[in-house]
């Protein structure tokens, strides 16, 4: 493991989380064919993450009213997500298995949603912070997000959600496969 992922375990600078918030915003206007939030210079990291949260959710539930576009934007965020993680991949230094896992972990803290691995190429979300905003159909919508950066992450693994807070479960189930 690098220095950088390393120490990004315990601490992610704010100007770096506002910056990859608003990656994360210009992926998501990206794949919905609108212009991003104006961003202000002024605005925390996690005033940013709820800015995020309500204008995905607001998108979301636009496309979802005309259901022959979502695969289209399910594709754009995957995509966008994708490479996002594989810069992120480079950016980290990400060698094995074990980075990818921490690498993960660290990027999911940042976005206020508290991920395990748990074995067996599964993940558990026992909390996230965007259950609070999204229904189940924009859930399995935004998830595209993270089947895309998980792909990017790890090099090209699929992940693929079974189980959500969304569908009023305790938590969220994914598996990680090749």
């Amino acid at each position: 493991m690098n220095i950088k992922l390393f120490l990004s375990q315990f601490y992610l600078p704010a100007s770096y989380r506002k910056r990859k918030t608003a990656e994360l915003f210009n992926i998501t206007a990206k794949a919905f064919g609108v212009k991003p939030a104006a961003i202000l210079a002024t605005e925390s990291p996690d005033a940013l993450l709820e800015s995020y949260a309500e204008f995905s959710k607001d998108q979301a539930q636009i496309i979802l009213k005309n259901k022959r576009l979502v695969d289209g934007i399910k594709a754009g965020l995957f995509a966008g997500a994708r490479e996002m993680g594989v810069c992120l991949r480079n950016e980290l230094n990400l060698k094995n298995d074990r980075d990818f896992h921490i690498a993960t972990r660290v990027i999911y803290k940042a976005l206020k949603i508290d991920l395990e691995f748990v074995g067996n190429g599964e993940i558990v979300i026992k909390k996230c912070f965007f259950s609070g905003f999204y229904s189940e159909k924009i859930c399995s919508l935004m998830s595209s997000l993270d089947s895309g950066l998980i792909a990017g992450l790890s090099g090209g693994l699929k992940m693929s959600f079974y189980q959500s807070i969304t569908e009023c479960y305790s938590c969220c189930r994914a598996v990680i496969s090749k």
